[in-house]
């Protein structure tokens, strides 16, 4: 017996030594051909995740390479107080990766680029741009952020970087239900263990970042994934038990779906009850919808058409920002479209990255320049 039983232990040490080294063998294969982008976040109990206070990495794709700071609360900026001198205006971009701006440098953001021009243009009064921009947020995350941070600051203005892929977010992220015309916030969060191992792993390990950042990708293809994912408290994709709308695609058919009439509902309803809290601490919101590069270039939009195997006498590309007109107008929220401005000053795909749809610096910069404009003539800053 005692002899079986060390035969059986050697071959399971041989057999965990074999692993091992294929595990290390992958990974210093993927560090040395195939590096990949490792991952930048922490759990969260208020939000489920926020970028790793402090960090600093290299962020890179095809098209850009670039070395991103993260401050000490969290923020792709620079460091500012929550304390705000009574002369000081202030504006709290809220977001996703679009307004984080990974892609290129922190000071070609449209929210670092629109606080150098506010503070060029009006010498009397001292303009601070917060970009609170975080990949993946949405609304949700956005409110549960002012809540417990974003207010710490004091803004006089959120601007709200308003993406379709927001409500795709909000269908499926736990932190939020609706329940008989009652916004129901479910923090604190309880910290999920394998979650946190998969988001600590691939911090440091290229094998683990590659493992997981491919099985994000398969979430967004899988219900049943995500579902699986959910369950695991690997994601908070599927944790509702909602299915997504793929926003891209339902968001532009002239017919809305069930689902993405549920989805604008819950949206628009979480933005009611965000505007009035505002109001209660005398900030001014203002919904910018972010046009996507479909929307933008038309080559990118045939291509979109084609892709998806769409028919353009089906779609209507802006109906988007119609919608998001119409709920500000009835809510008396401001509102500034840059979708017009961006297509007319657009050249050859000027503005966006050729994969992922992120803005390139021209981008970001066509963006202020409409924002800073709107918001003179609307006469909504202080």
């Amino acid at each position: 017996m005692n002899i079986y039983i060390k035969k059986l232990m050697k071959h399971i040490f041989i057999a965990i030594f074999i692993l091992v080294c294929a595990l290390l063998i992958f990974e210093l294969s993927l560090r040395i051909f195939s590096p990949q982008n490792l991952n930048y976040t922490m759990f969260d109990k208020n939000v489920m995740f926020k970028h790793i206070p402090n960090s600093e990495f290299r962020y890179f794709w095809k098209e850009f390479d670039n070395i991103i700071k993260i401050n000490s609360k969290g923020l792709r900026d620079n460091e500012y107080e929550y304390r705000k001198d009574s002369k000081v205006y202030r504006i709290l971009v809220l977001g996703d990766s679009l307004s984080a701006g990974f892609q290129v440098q922190l000071n070609e953001t449209f929210p670092k680029v629109l606080e150098q021009k506010l503070n060029q243009k009006n010498k009397a009064t001292p303009y601070q741009v917060i970009n609170a921009g975080i990949g993946g947020y949405g609304t949700e995350n956005q409110l549960l952020y002012y809540e417990t941070e974003g207010k710490k600051y004091s803004p006089d203005m959120v601007l709200l970087a308003f993406t379709m892929s927001d409500i795709d977010e909000n269908l499926v992220s736990p932190l939020i239900t609706i329940d008989n015309g009652t916004l129901v916030r479910h923090i604190p969060v309880k910290s999920p263990l394998l979650k946190n191992a998969a988001l600590y792993c691939s911090r440091y390990s290229h094998l683990c970042a590659w493992t997981y950042n491919n099985a994000l990708r398969g979430l967004q293809k899988s219900e049943a994934l995500r579902t699986l994912f959910g369950k695991l408290r690997l994601s908070t994709k599927g944790e509702k038990g909602q299915a997504t709308t793929k926003s891209e695609l339902d968001i532009y058919k002239r017919e809305n779906s069930s689902t993405l009439q549920k989805g604008l509902n819950e949206t628009f309803f979480i933005l009611v009850a965000f505007n009035a809290e505002l109001e209660k601490d005398n900030v001014s919101l203002v919904i910018v919808p972010i046009p996507q590069v479909e929307q933008v270039d038309k080559g990118m939009q045939q291509l979109f058409v084609q892709t998806h195997k769409l028919s353009e006498n089906d779609l209507e590309m802006e109906k988007f920002q119609h919608i998001t007109r119409s709920f500000a107008a009835s809510n008396s929220i401001s509102y500034i479209n840059p979708l017009q401005y961006l297509k007319a000053k657009n050249s050859g795909n000027a503005f966006y990255f050729n994969e992922g749809g992120h803005f390139k610096q021209e981008g970001h910069e066509a963006m202020t320049d409409y924002i800073y404009s709107e918001l003179k003539r609307q006469g909504v800053l202080g």
